[in-house]
């Protein structure tokens, strides 16, 4: 005779999921936080910036997204001290925009940039985890498309391992696959009457259940990246954090 698979009871599994929470928040305290580059993105975030050790996902909505400038910009604040930045970038990637004068143009040392060429995904996530694992580079940029369970948790482990910052720019055909990262940010593509503006979303923020979305613009002369903000009582209505800051 088949037994009665045994349901738990809704108290039981709420408390199993309160269990998984505080795991989630039981990093250490003593880690490093690195800016993102933009006050904006550093105000939506628990520690107001990213935490070293870990993995951070920017998704791109098509071209011009902005999401690997923003990587970028977070990658040269966690260089700042002289660290090494290494560029995973698969010569198969279709739209590939990397070149030394755009670097150096955002205030990036290409003396400390190592830029790595795999012909495939395979290499380049093997790449991705030999550069995390290296102590002596604070960041890592990568363009993975498809990532499973296994692949993440080695980049994870690299990452809290060296303690460096694994930035990692994905399509955002992957938003509903499951993730690893300490956050995961969307970011699109905003029309706007001057400079570049992008609409970024905090898809997902570990051991934070908080949510936000800001519209930026970068300036296209300086390139310092700003909250798209007109000043009006609309806006401030909109924004009611940034209006007490400013009040």
């Amino acid at each position: 005779m088949l037994s009665t698979p045994t349901i738990p009871d809704r108290a039981k599994i709420d408390q199993l999921n309160a269990q998984l929470r505080e795991m989630e928040r039981s990093r250490p305290a003593s880690r490093e936080t690195v800016s993102c580059g933009c006050r904006a993105l550093d105000r939506m975030l628990p520690r107001e910036g990213l935490l070293r050790g870990s993995l951070i996902e920017w998704l791109a909505e098509g071209a011009g997204s902005g999401a690997q400038y923003l990587a970028l910009t977070a990658a040269r604040q966690a260089c700042r001290a002289g660290q090494t930045l290494v560029i995973v970038d698969s010569s198969a990637r279709r739209g590939s925009t990397l070149y030394s004068p755009a670097l150096s143009g955002m205030g990036l040392d290409l003396n400390r940039i190592v830029l790595v060429r795999p012909t495939d995904e395979k290499q380049a996530l093997w790449s991705l985890e030999q550069a995390l694992r290296c102590p002596a580079v604070g960041a890592v940029l990568g363009f993975p498309r498809q990532m499973d369970s296994y692949a993440y948790r080695r980049l994870q482990l690299a990452a809290e391992q060296s303690d460096g910052l694994g930035l990692l720019v994905r399509p955002s055909e992957v938003r509903g696959s499951p993730s690893w990262a300490e956050l995961r940010w969307q970011v699109s593509p905003r029309p706007t009457a001057c400079g570049w503006g992008l609409h970024v979303e905090l898809l997902r923020c570990r051991g934070y259940l908080g949510d936000g979305k800001v519209d930026l613009t970068i300036d296209e002369q300086t390139g310092e990246i700003h909250e798209a903000y007109s000043g009006s009582l609309a806006s401030q209505l909109a924004h009611p954090t940034l209006a007490s800051q400013r009040a």
